[in-house]
């Protein structure tokens, strides 16, 4: 029993850093594209706003971004590597 649950933490630990840094790399990627600056990057894990209900969604984040004009934008990213397109984002 001990081995079977070193082999889960051994498979999920770097599966979530693995998932976190991509996550991370895909929202900076997006920003840049949309010719923002992130601000503020908070991962969400209970309040997701408009993505609670999606199934096997991805990380969460909440941001705070500005745009070449200087306009600050708030809103929630769904950011997964795995997608297409890789972010959806709801701004308020």
């Amino acid at each position: 029993m001990v081995l079977v649950y070193f082999a889960a933490v051994a498979i999920f630990v770097p599966m979530a850093v693995f998932q976190r840094i991509c996550s991370r790399r895909v929202l900076g990627d997006w920003a840049a594209r949309h010719d923002l600056r992130l601000l503020q990057v908070e991962r969400r894990w209970f309040a997701m706003g408009p993505f609670v209900r999606i199934p096997l969604r991805g990380p969460v984040f909440r941001i705070t971004a500005e745009d070449r004009g200087g306009r600050i934008r708030t809103g929630f990213v769904l950011a997964n590597a795995s997608f297409d397109p890789p972010v959806d984002v709801e701004w308020d």
